[in-house]
Order: structure tokens, then C-alpha cells, then sequence
């Protein structure tokens, strides 16, 4: 509340041995002010009414310039997003120092409108334009909006295939368009891990797992996981292609090949499966999709005992399974921040066929946090807590 307060000019005296300094300040903070009328002038987009209700300084209250600095970016970026790129909100104030109110007027001046004129984008070396195009929430031509603007580099980061996105917008060729350039830096986004292990039940075993995001720069997930040890053997291919055809559907495409001795029998599993997915919703970093899997899984039961011949059966399986998804993660790889909700209802037999008649009821949630995040301290900052709940109900 003190906005007549005056800090001096350091005053610095050094020591007589010259080993240390003392500084001092004289501050003269004047009287305390409270808020009287707040008002907003200029031209208005929206009702005043409806404007006021969006800024924190509230009449009555001790003057505060955080908030009077936190309403003049609210109500800019309302009018940045109506595409007044050039805005320029100004807090007049007039003081009673007789009953020490201060009275604040922002004055709103809008300026022209701007539109996007060329969309460019540099650094993605190994990546297409469009799989960052893609990701854009403005297109050339669009009037302008701070909001979307930054989204779209929101969903740039979270494709998880850059270490640094930079954002500028140059002006154009006259005063009412710009320009929007992206300038990234690309990271590696292939990998090949390998190891080895030993356990009583598996005994020696050898893991491997060769991953190549981004593949050819069109923005698609390519996979293979192979374990091999005295008791299992599994191989596993994933192809997922987000922007299939370049429209909105995804399309996830897997095959497998596991076989696993167990205490009573031996179990070979080979199958594969197609799924489509489309966007129901998409705001912020929130997205809602609604997707469908078809499976078809061979399943071959060897070296059974007696006394568990009658409880386990093999046969061919074929299923469909409906997926409703919601994803508010920052990245899709090593999240920071969001959740992952999947509620899933499988259907197998009867009019697909196959030896095997049940459904499936499935939740999946993931909550991922940074408790430590705002901390400077550079190894506490870092990790991340991540919580799963996997629930399930099968009947035949």
C-alpha cells in the first residue's frame, strides 16, 4: 500500500581492515493507501461489468502494484485474443491523500487488428513441416490470438521430440499482419537398450528393446521388445501413427509372439491387433479420444497336468475393444504434470467368432506430479512422482 515509498541511494562503507563492507538504504515509505474506485475506459470490447469481474483489485483493499501488474496482462490478453495485437492497457491513478485512497483507471488501447501472414519453421532438420504444422491452433491468414498462439507451442513440447522450442513473431510485410516463426531443436529419439538378467524361476535371461520415434521424420512410433530366457520367450512390434492418411484418426497397429512355461502347462500366444482412434476433444493440454481395437489371439496349451487339464483351454480369440480416453500429460513421454484416464470394455466372441465368449471391463489411471518443481536446488527439482490404479472385471 505504501506507492509514495522512496529508496535512497546505497550508502557503502568499507571496513577498516578492508575485509568486509556494510551497506546501507534509507527508505522513506510515505503513507499507507487503500483502493477507492477502480474503473476501465478506452474502448471496450465487452460490457464493463463483464470486464471488471476479471481483475483482482478490489475496492477497499490495500493498493497492490502485483495485482494492478497481474490485470493489466489479464485484460491484454483478452484483447490479444480478439486479435489486437498491439494493445496497450495503461493504469492511471489518482491519489486522495487526504483520506489515503488511491482511485485506478485502466485505459485500454487497442490498436489495429493483426493477422497471420506465413507460419515458418526452422531447426526441424530431421522432421517434416507438417508434423509441426499439425499442432498449430492458428493457421495463415487467421486473426491473431495470444491463447492459441500459445498452445501451439504447448503441443509442440509435448510431442517430446525437441529439447527446445523458441517462439517469435517478427512483423509482417504492412502494420496489421506478423509473422510466426518456430525455431526448435531437435533431440534423439532413437534408442536400443539391451541387457541381462538371472532369477530361480527364469534363470538366464536377455532383454532388448530398439525404439525409433519420429521414424523417417513423419511423426510415427516404431518398436520392438524381445525377451528371452529359459522359461520365456516374447517378441513384441508396435507401429503407431497418430495422424493416419494426415487426418485426425490414429491408427496403433501391434504383433506378438510369447511363449511361456508356467508350473502345469505351457503357453504359446500369437496374435495381433488393428485400433483406430479419433479426437473428441481437445483444449488446453486436455484431449478426450474414443477409440476401437480389433484382436484376434491364438492361444495353444502343451504339456497340461492331470490335475489342471479341466480348468485351462486354448483356442482362438477374437475381440473388439471400445476405449475412452483422457490425457491432460504435458508430454506424452516422461511427463512432468497431468494424468492419463482409460476406461476400456472388451467383447469377445459370439458374432466375431472364435473359441473363447467373455467381456472385459477395464480402468486404467495414471497422475503424474513434480512436488519439488519450483525449488532451485537442481537434483531435488528433478523427480517425479507418478501414481497407477489398474482395476478390472471379466465374466464369461
Amino acid at each position: 500500500g505504501y506507492v509514495d515509498a522512496k529508496v535512497g541511494e546505497p550508502k557503502v562503507l568499507i571496513s577498516p581492515d578492508k575485509k568486509s563492507i556494510s551497506i546501507s538504504l534509507d527508505i522513506n515509505e510515505g503513507e499507507k493507501f487503500t483502493v477507492g474506485e477502480v474503473d476501465i475506459s478506452g474502448e471496450l470490447l465487452k460490457p464493463k461489468s463483464e470486464l471488471l469481474k476479471k481483475i483482482s483489485l478490489k475496492k477497499g483493499e490495500v493498493a497492490n502494484t502485483f495485482k494492478i501488474q497481474k490485470d493489466i496482462a489479464v485484460l491484454s490478453r483478452i484483447y490479444a485474443d480478439e486479435g489486437y495485437f498491439y494493445v496497450n492497457v495503461i493504469p492511471r491513478d489518482r491519489r486522495d491523500r487526504v483520506n489515503n485512497k488511491i482511485d485506478v483507471n485502466y485505459l485500454i488501447q487497442p490498436g489495429e487488428k493483426v493477422y497471420i501472414e506465413q507460419i515458418q519453421f526452422r531447426g526441424n532438420n530431421s522432421t517434416r513441416d507438417k508434423v509441426l504444422r499439425r499442432e498449430m491452433e492458428l493457421a495463415e491468414g487467421d486473426l491473431y490470438s495470444l491463447t492459441k498462439l500459445q498452445q501451439s507451442r504447448a503441443n509442440i513440447e509435448r510431442l517430446a521430440l525437441y529439447e527446445e522450442v523458441r517462439l517469435t513473431t517478427p512483423r509482417g510485410s504492412s502494420d496489421d499482419k506478423i509473422n510466426i516463426v518456430i525455431e526448435v531443436k531437435e533431440k534423439q529419439t532413437g534408442s536400443f537398450n539391451i541387457g541381462a538378467g538371472f532369477n530361480t524361476l527364469d534363470s538366464f535371461q536377455i532383454l532388448g528393446t530398439i525404439e525409433k520415434r519420429n521414424l523417417f521424420g513423419h511423426g510415427v512410433d516404431l518398436s520392438l521388445q524381445a525377451r528371452v530366457g529359459g522359461r520365456v520367450q516374447s517378441f513384441n512390434l508396435q507401429y503407431r501413427d497418430p495422424h493416419f492418411l494426415n487426418t485426425k484418426w490414429g491408427m496403433t497397429l501391434n504383433a506378438f509372439n510369447i511363449q511361456r512355461r508356467f508350473v502345469n502347462f505351457d503357453l504359446t500366444s500369437r496374435g495381433a491387433s488393428l485400433g483406430f482412434d479419433y479426437p473428441l476433444y481437445r483444449k488446453g493440454l486436455e484431449r478426450v479420444r474414443l477409440g476401437l481395437t480389433y484382436s484376434l489371439i491364438d492361444q495353444q496349451l502343451d504339456d497340461l497336468r492331470p490335475t489342471v487339464e479341466n480348468l485351462f483351454s486354448g483356442g482362438v480369440t477374437s475381440s473388439v475393444t471400445a476405449t475412452l480416453s483422457r490425457d491432460t500429460r504435458n508430454r506424452v513421454f516422461e511427463p512432468t504434470k497431468g494424468s492419463l484416464l482409460r476406461l476400456s470394455e472388451e467383447v469377445a466372441g459370439g458374432a466375431l467368432s472364435g473359441d473363447n465368449s467373455f467381456s472385459k471391463t477395464e480402468f486404467n489411471g495414471r497422475w503424474f506430479y513434480s512436488p519439488f518443481s519450483k525449488t532451485k536446488i537442481p537434483i531435488v527439482k528433478d523427480p517425479v512422482l507418478a501414481c497407477n490404479k489398474h482395476i478390472g472385471y471379466v465374466a464369461p
